[in-house]
C-alpha cells in the first residue's frame, strides 16, 4: 500500500511539474491591468522569452494574425510605417497563437519576396495561452492598446490602428472606436421572426410584413444578406453595420446559379454619388414572395427614408480585363477540381473563368477593388494546372505570372453598365 501511495504521489508532482497545473490568466479586458505574463517564442526580439512589463513605459499595439488571414498581412506595411513614426513613443508586437516558428518564418519570407515587406517587428510564435487566455478571440485581426502603465485601454480592429488615433491616445484623449467583439458576444436574434415586437406573445407570428430603419445597434453581428427562409415561408433582408452604398448592393444583387440567397454586387460595381453616411441597421422580413420583388420593397425604402435611388447607367471606366491568348496552355487537361485563392496564392485545375473571376473578389482583396474585373477570353472550357505564388493584388505581377499560360490581366478602359446611386431631389 505504501509502495503505490507513493508512486501517485510521484505522479501527481510530475504531472504538475509537466505543467498540467498551469496558471490561469484573466482574459484582457478595456481598463484592467495586463498580466505578468511570460510571451514565449518571440523572433525578431533579443530574447525567445520575454515578460509583457518589459514594454511598460511606452504603448505597446498586440497586433493577433494568421497565416490565412489575407486582411492581416495586408495590413504589415501600415505596422511597420506606424512603429517608425512613434519610435520611441510605441511598440507594435505581432502575435500569431497557434502557428508555430516554422510557418511564421515561411510566412514572413514569402511576403518579403513577393510583396518586398520585411516584417522586423518582434513577433510570438505558437503560444496558445496567450491566444487562449490572455487575448481571448474568436478571429483575427484583433488588437489591443496597452498605455505605458500596462491597462488596456481598447480592443479593436486593424482599421482602427491609424496615425490620428495612436496620436490621439498618446495625447491622453479617450478615443471612441468600434471595439473587438467575439463571435460569442454578438447580438444575433432570428433574422426570419420580425424583431422589435417583444410583450405581444403569440402575435409575433402572425406579422406577415414589417420593415425597419434605424442607426448601427451597437453588439449586433455585422450581416449583409437577403435569404429565403424556408422555416417560415418568408424572405428577409438585414443590413447590420454596412453603409448605404453596401445596402444599394444588396437590393441589386444577383442569385448566381439558382442560388436561394442573393449575393451582393461587388463594390466595383457601384458609383455612390450619395451624401456621406454612417452605418445603419435595416431588417425587411416579408411573405415567400419572389427575390425580385423583395428587392424592389428594399429599394422602395431605400428612396423612402433616405430619397435615395440606384440606376443602371453605361460609364466609362478603368477594369481589369481578363484575355486569354492560346488556350493550349491553360485549358484543363485532367485531374480533380481545384480552387485555392488568397492575396499569395492561385492554384486552379477544372475551373470555369467565371469561377476564378469570382472566386479572386470573394476571397481576395479584390473585393474591395475600385477596378471591375471584365472577362474577354471569349472561353466556354474549363481552365486547368494553373499554379502561381504571387502577390496576388499588384495586377502587373499576376499579369506577368498569367502570362506563362497565355493569360493576360491587363489594366483597361471599357464603356459598361454601372449601378449609380444619387440623390432623386437632384442634390
Amino acid at each position: 500500500m505504501t509502495t503505490i501511495l507513493r508512486f501517485l504521489f510521484l505522479l501527481f508532482a510530475g504531472s504538475a511539474s509537466l505543467g498540467y497545473s498551469q496558471t490561469q490568466y484573466r482574459p484582457a479586458a478595456v481598463g484592467e491591468k495586463m498580466p505578468d505574463y511570460i510571451m514565449k517564442n518571440l523572433i525578431n526580439y533579443t530574447a525567445a522569452t520575454t515578460s509583457m512589463k518589459v514594454f511598460e513605459g511606452k504603448w505597446t499595439f498586440y497586433y493577433l494574425w494568421s497565416s490565412s488571414c489575407a486582411s492581416c498581412i495586408a495590413g504589415w506595411p501600415k505596422l511597420l510605417e506606424l512603429q517608425r513614426e512613434f519610435e520611441g513613443k510605441a511598440q507594435f508586437v505581432l502575435v500569431n497563437t497557434y502557428e508555430n516558428e516554422e510557418i511564421v518564418r515561411k510566412t514572413f519570407e514569402r511576403r518579403k519576396r513577393l510583396a518586398n515587406v520585411d516584417m522586423t517587428l518582434p513577433t510570438v510564435c505558437g503560444d496558445t495561452i496567450l491566444g487562449q487566455q490572455v487575448f481571448r478571440h474568436s478571429g483575427v485581426p484583433y488588437v489591443a492598446w496597452v498605455d505605458p502603465e500596462g491597462y488596456v485601454r481598447s480592443i479593436t480592429y486593424s482599421a482602427s490602428v491609424n496615425s490620428g488615433n495612436i496620436r490621439r491616445m498618446l495625447e491622453g484623449y479617450n478615443v471612441p472606436m468600434p471595439q473587438y467583439r467575439s463571435n460569442d458576444s454578438y447580438i444575433i436574434p432570428d433574422f426570419g421572426k420580425p424583431l422589435y415586437m417583444s410583450g405581444y406573445g403569440d402575435l409575433l407570428d402572425q406579422v406577415a410584413h414589417q420593415s425597419f430603419w434605424g442607426k448601427s445597434i451597437e453588439g449586433m453581428k455585422i450581416v449583409l444578406a437577403l435569404v429565403s427562409d424556408t422555416v417560415y415561408g418568408r424572405y428577409y433582408a438585414i443590413v447590420s453595420g454596412y453603409g448605404i452604398n453596401d445596402m444599394f448592393r444588396l437590393a441589386f444583387g444577383k442569385n448566381p446559379e439558382a442560388k436561394r440567397n442573393v449575393e451582393a454586387l461587388p463594390q466595383s460595381m457601384v458609383v455612390y454619388e450619395g451624401p456621406d453616411t454612417a452605418s445603419f441597421f435595416y431588417h425587411l422580413v416579408t411573405p415567400a414572395l419572389s427575390r425580385e420583388k423583395i428587392q424592389e420593397m428594399m429599394r422602395a425604402d431605400l428612396h423612402k427614408h433616405l430619397n435615395l435611388s440606384g440606376k443602371w447607367e453605361k460609364r466609362t471606366r478603368e477594369c481589369l480585363v481578363l484575355k486569354l491568348k492560346d488556350t493550349t496552355l491553360a485549358a484543363y487537361k485532367g485531374g480533380s477540381v481545384k480552387r485555392i485563392l488568397s492575396n499569395e496564392r492561385l492554384l486552379i485545375n477544372k475551373v470555369t473563368v467565371r469561377s476564378l473571376l469570382d472566386g479572386l473578389v470573394q476571397v481576395t482583396d479584390y473585393y474591395s477593388s475600385p477596378y471591375p474585373l471584365i472577362d474577354e477570353t471569349g472561353y466556354s472550357g474549363e481552365l486547368g494546372d494553373i499554379d502561381i505564388e504571387v502577390d496576388i493584388m499588384d495586377h502587373k505581377k499576376l499579369n506577368d505570372a498569367l502570362s506563362r499560360y497565355g493569360i493576360e490581366f491587363v489594366l483597361e478602359t471599357r464603356e459598361l453598365d454601372t449601378l449609380v446611386v444619387r440623390s432623386t431631389d437632384g442634390s
